[in-house]
C-alpha cells in the first residue's frame, strides 16, 4: 500500500507540478478525486488478495507443523476456569451427572449475552453524539476549539470506553456457559472486535455522512468534514502508538515492581550478617509476571487489527496513512516480543488445527473477511457522498452508483477469492504424499504385528526396503522437505514405533 500510495501522489504531483499543492490538496486536502478513487480501488483488491495470500500461508505452516491432520491427541482441552454449571443429569445419559450446561441454558445465555452487548453499543453511539453535539454547540459559540476538543474526547472516549468493555464482555461471555477456554475467548474475541469496530468508526462515520446535515461541517478546517476527517486519522493514529508504548511499559513496571516488593521483604527478614541482595531464579522471576492469557491476546490482535480496519476504510482520506500503520505494527511487534519474553508468564499452549471456525487464526479470519466487506462499503460511500463530481448529484443517481459500484467490488472479490485456492498446489501435493505415507506404514505395521523379534534373513531386507520406499516422495517444488516424523503417532513414544525395532 505504501508503493501505491507512492505511485499514486507522484502522478499527482507531476500532473501539477507543484508538491506544495500535491501535500496540502492531496495527502493533507480533498482535492484530485481521481487519484483517491484509484488509491481505493488498490485498497480493496489489495487486501482481499492479502487475505486470500494468508490462508495459503497458514496452511502452508500447518501443513509443516504436522497440524493439517485430524487431532489424535489424547490431551484434555483446556477448561474455562470462570465456567461453572451445577451437577446435572446428562443429556446423552440420564444416569449420569454431567457438569456440562444444557442446550435451552446455552441458548438463553447467548441470547441474554447479545442483548447485553447490543445495548452497551447503543450506548457508544449515544456517548459519540453527545460529543459532537457539544462540540458543534461550542462553534456555534464562537470557540473555535469545539471540534477539535469533540476529536480529542473522542479519542478518550474510544479507551475509556474499551476499558469499560473488558470488564463487562466477562459478565456477558459467562452467562453463555462456555466449558472451554478456546470456545470462551473466540466468542469474547468476536463481540469485542464488533464493540471496538463500532466505539471507534462510530465517530468517522458521523463526521463522514451525517454531520453535514445536523450540525454542519467546522468552518476552522479548509476542507469542512473531509478536513476534520483528516484530523481525526491523525490523532487516532498517534494513539495507538502512545498505547502501543503503554503496552510495553505497564508489564515491564509490574514486574520490576514486583521484583523490587519482594527484596524489599527479604532485607527485612533477614538475619543480620547474610547478604543483603538477592538474585530471584528463572522460575521466581516468571510467578512475578502478568499472565497472558485470552485477554491479553485478543488485546494484541485489537492493535493490529484496528489500525488495518482505519486504513482499509478511510485510507483515502490521509493518504499516508498507510506509513503511520506500518510505524504502529513495527511497534507492536517489538512490544508483542518483549511482552511475551521479558515481561509475562509463558502462555499455555494450546494446538491450532484446520477445522476451527475461520481455519488455524480462528475467529479473527473471519473478522479479516469481514473487513473486506466494510472497506468495500465504506469506500463506495466516501467517492459517492463526499467527492466529486458524484457529490453534487442528486440522491437517487447517487443511490444508484452506490450499489453499483458495491455489485461490482464484491464480485471482484468473490472472484479473486474462488481463483485463487486456499490451498496452495505444493501444500496438496504435500498432503497426499503424507497420507500416502501414512497408509503404508500402517500397512506394513500392521503385517509386522506380532512378529517382533521373530524377523530374520530376507524379510529384515524386504521390509527395510518397503520403509525406505515410504519415504522416498519427501522432496516439494523448491526447497521444502517432509520428514516422517511429522506422521502423527510416528514418534519414538507412538503406538507404531515397536514395529520397527528390527534385528542388526
Amino acid at each position: 500500500l505504501i508503493l501505491a500510495t507512492a505511485g499514486v501522489t507522484l502522478y499527482v504531483y507531476f500532473h501539477t507540478g507543484s508538491m506544495h499543492d500535491t501535500v496540502h490538496n492531496f495527502l493533507l486536502g480533498s482535492r484530485y478525486h481521481y487519484a483517491r478513487m484509484a488509491q481505493a480501488v488498490i485498497t480493496v483488491l489489495w487486501f482481499q488478495l492479502f487475505v486470500c495470500r494468508l490462508r495459503q500461508k497458514i496452511n502452508w505452516y500447518m501443513n509443516q507443523w504436522g497440524d493439517d491432520v485430524a487431532d489424535t491427541s489424547d490431551v484434555k482441552k483446556l477448561e474455562n476456569e470462570r465456567f461453572s454449571a451445577p451437577a446435572q443429569p446428562s443429556e446423552v445419559d440420564e444416569s449420569v451427572l454431567s457438569y456440562e450446561a444444557t442446550i435451552s441454558q446455552r441458548r438463553r445465555g447467548v441470547f441474554l449475552s447479545t442483548v447485553g452487548t447490543f445495548l452497551f453499543i447503543l450506548f457508544t453511539l449515544f456517548c459519540v453524539t453527545c460529543i459532537f453535539s457539544v462540540g458543534a454547540a461550542l462553534d456555534r459559540s464562537g470557540k473555535s476549539w469545539g471540534f477539535s476538543t469533540a476529536g480529542y474526547a473522542v479519542s478518550v472516549q474510544i479507551k475509556v470506553l474499551k476499558y469499560v468493555w473488558d470488564y463487562l464482555s466477562l459478565k456477558f461471555v459467562d452467562l453463555e456457559l462456555h466449558q472451554y477456554a478456546a470456545n470462551f475467548n473466540s466468542s469474547r474475541a468476536l463481540k469485542t472486535f464488533l464493540f471496538s469496530a463500532i466505539n471507534a468508526f462510530a465517530a468517522f462515520f458521523y463526521v463522514a455522512f451525517t454531520m453535514q446535515f445536523t450540525e454542519g461541517c467546522p468552518a476552522t478546517y479548509p476542507d469542512g468534514c473531509w478536513g476534520y476527517l483528516c484530523h481525526e486519522m491523525v490523532i487516532i493514529f498517534a494513539t495507538y502508538v502512545i498505547f502501543t508504548l503503554y503496552d510495553i511499559v505497564v508489564p515491564y513496571g509490574m514486574l520490576r515492581y514486583r521484583i523490587h516488593k519482594e527484596n524489599v521483604e527479604r532485607k527485612k527478614t533477614a538475619v543480620p550478617g547474610e547478604a543483603t541482595e538477592f538474585t530471584m531464579s528463572f522460575l521466581e522471576s516468571q510467578a512475578k509476571m502478568d499472565d497472558y492469557g485470552g485477554a491479553e491476546q485478543i488485546e494484541d490482535y485489537c492493535q493490529i487489527v484496528m489500525p488495518l480496519a482505519f486504513v482499509l476504510m478511510f485510507g483515502i482520506t490521509l493518504p499516508f496513512c498507510s506509513i503511520l500503520s506500518l510505524l504502529c505494527f513495527g511497534l507492536q511487534l517489538r512490544a508483542d516480543a518483549f511482552k511475551l519474553t521479558r515481561a509475562t508468564k509463558r502462555p499455555f499452549p494450546s494446538r491450532c488445527t484446520t477445522e476451527e471456525r475461520g481455519g488455524a487464526l480462528g475467529v479473527w479470519m473471519v473478522v479479516l473477511q469481514m473487513l473486506t466487506y466494510m472497506a468495500t462499503v465504506t469506500n463506495c460511500a466516501l467517492i459517492v457522498f463526499n467527492l466529486e463530481p458524484f457529490k453534487d448529484w442528486n440522491l437517487t443517481d447517487q443511490l444508484v452508483v452506490f450499489y453499483s459500484a458495491i455489485v461490482v467490488a464484491i464480485v471482484l472479490q468473490i472472484a479473486i477469492h474462488n481463483i485463487i485456492p486456499e490451498v496452495s498446489a505444493d501444500v496438496a501435493l504435500a498432503r497426499r504424499r503424507h497420507e500416502r505415507q501414512r497408509h503404508v506404514i500402517a500397512t506394513l505395521a500392521h503385517k509386522c504385528r506380532g512378529q517382533v523379534g521373530n524377523i530374520v534373513g530376507s524379510q529384515v531386507a524386504d521390509i527395510r526396503q518397503k520403509m525406505k520406499a515410504a519415504m522416498q516422495p519427501v522432496e516439494l517444488r523448491g526447497s521444502h522437505h517432509i520428514e516422517l516424523t511429522t506422521v502423527p503417532k510416528l514418534d519414538s513414544t507412538g503406538p507404531y514405533s515397536q514395529y520397527f525395532i528390527l534385528p542388526e
